[in-house]
């Protein structure tokens, strides 16, 4: 599947090949999970002007390709902080208030219908790390926890990057990141090895 092979080859930092797999996608046709790939592709490769380029290359504007991936509960959330990354990197102040306004709704929305599902809350604190203090995104993390939440990269991306500092996140982290080593344990797997180590 093209866009697990794009996201896995960008966390290994293989952007080439990521961009490569990606020019044969169109984020118009489908669902939202070619847009999803594209945003997250620019924002880990941090070509933020390639991600302007590109929205700009297949949308009229921002505006159409919010409504366009719209979900009938009226949720859209999936590529949206990446993009805003995106845009903030390249300086485009408007654009990246109107991608987080439409994540903030999408948010509202799903915390309205009480999700608790982890993707919902990780987009909480995607928002949060955008357009919020470090306690807003500690809120977050620690709502991921208290949800039995399990994963080894969750904030491993330029989103986070300012709470790299920060001592209590850090720590949150680390609990996530020993609940999936404890069921690789289980699974007779080696424990996590962050792709820094490896490279």
């Amino acid at each position: 599947l093209p866009v697990p092979r794009i996201a896995a080859l960008d966390i290994l930092g293989r952007f080439d090949e990521a961009q490569a797999i990606l020019d044969t996608l169109s984020p118009v046709v489908g669902n939202q999970v070619n847009m999803w790939a594209a945003a997250f592709h620019f924002m880990m490769s941090r070509n933020y002007d390639g991600a302007v380029s590109y929205t700009e290359q297949h949308f009229d504007d921002l505006d159409s390709l919010i409504q366009q991936f719209k979900r009938l509960d009226g949720t859209n959330s999936g590529y949206l902080s990446a993009l805003a990354y995106s845009y903030l990197q390249a300086g485009k102040e408007q654009e990246f208030k109107l991608l987080t306004d439409a994540l903030a709704a999408s948010v509202a929305k799903r915390r309205a219908a009480e999700s608790t599902f982890v993707d919902a809350i990780i987009e909480a604190a995607e928002l949060a790390a955008l357009t919020g203090t470090d306690e807003e995104v500690l809120i977050q993390v620690r709502k991921i926890i208290a949800n039995n939440g399990v994963g080894v990269n969750f904030f491993d991306y330029p989103i986070f990057e300012r709470m790299k500092d920060n001592a209590e996140f850090q720590k949150l982290d680390a609990i996530l990141v020993k609940r999936a080593n404890d069921e690789r344990a289980k699974l007779g797997l080696a424990p996590y090895l962050p792709v820094a180590a490896i490279n």
